[in-house]
């Protein structure tokens, strides 16, 4: 039996500018946001990226290794506890509705069963749907000296930021129309690396690709540097609208933010100034 050739991925057909206009919209900007903002967005979160995975590689050399693992991604945001209970949140949620060993493939449309080094029972695969979440914890319990981080992250502590998400999520999307809204909810449905909480090889690559992560990086760490872009991007944008409404009241604009434009770049300019570093 002809086995058919499979089709050469082109980085091109990433779609990350459509993944990045989806995730700021998401966040508080326009459905359509300003291009040169899309540019300016892309470059900022591409670049904390690219940094975390330099500090990872980094990290393994000092434990002389030449094989970077989750525990040297983790050790950057030890001293950021709320950050890695909200990673240990997101990855347990990808998880439960990731499939498991199978490639989501973009242009067919079509789920992948016969890839042998995808279905593989090696560390670029999770066998069971809590099998990264399990890693992380375990790369945590290896950091934490006096189980104080182990037992924030499995403790029921309210995250105060994330509520206050919530809210303005939901005031966002009160005023939205059913088509707006359904617009914006397959917007919320993207991110750099999972189509739909699946996995894509093209999505590998183009993800891989703009953060500069090496191949030894598996499949799970490249999850966790998504979690990484995802969390950037969200900071980033409801801050720079933020600052925006603020900037209307100033100057008695609009006191409304249901009737804000697009987020402008002065805007966000002034908040990546403003932005603390999430790392250690």
């Amino acid at each position: 039996m002809v086995q058919p050739k499979s089709t050469a991925i082109k980085i091109s057909d990433y779609p990350v500018r459509k993944i990045l206009r989806c995730l700021m919209f998401k966040n508080g900007d326009a459905e359509y946001p300003v291009e040169e903002c899309i540019t300016f967005v892309a470059d900022l979160v591409f670049s904390h990226v690219k940094n975390i995975v330099q500090k990872t590689v980094e990290a393994a050399k000092k434990r002389n290794s030449q094989v970077p693992e989750i525990i040297d991604i983790i050790f950057q945001f030890r001293k950021n506890p709320k950050l890695l209970k909200r990673l240990y949140e997101y990855i347990s949620l990808v998880n439960a509705s990731y499939r498991m060993g199978k490639v989501y493939n973009v242009e067919t449309n079509s789920v992948n069963e016969d890839n042998d080094d995808l279905s593989a029972p090696d560390d670029n695969v999770t066998t069971t749907s809590s099998a990264i979440a399990e890693k992380v914890l375990n790369a945590i319990k290896k950091l934490d000296v006096d189980g104080k981080l182990i037992d924030f992250m499995t403790s029921n502590v309210e995250d105060a930021s994330k509520i206050e998400r919530s809210k303005r999520c939901a005031a966002r999307t009160a005023s939205m129309s059913t088509e707006k809204y359904q617009r914006f909810a397959e917007a919320s449905s993207y991110s750099f690396l999972l189509v739909g909480g699946r996995r894509s090889e093209l999505y590998d690559a183009g993800f891989r690709y703009y953060t500069k992560a090496p191949e030894e990086f598996t499949h799970d760490m490249l999850i966790i540097l998504n979690f990484c872009a995802m969390e950037m991007m969200t900071v980033l944008v409801e801050n720079a609208f933020l600052n925006l409404l603020k900037q209307s009241q100033r100057i008695g604009i609009s006191k409304d933010f249901h009737k804000l434009g697009a987020i402008q770049l002065e805007n966000y300019k002034e908040t990546a100034n403003r932005i603390p570093p999430k790392n250690a």
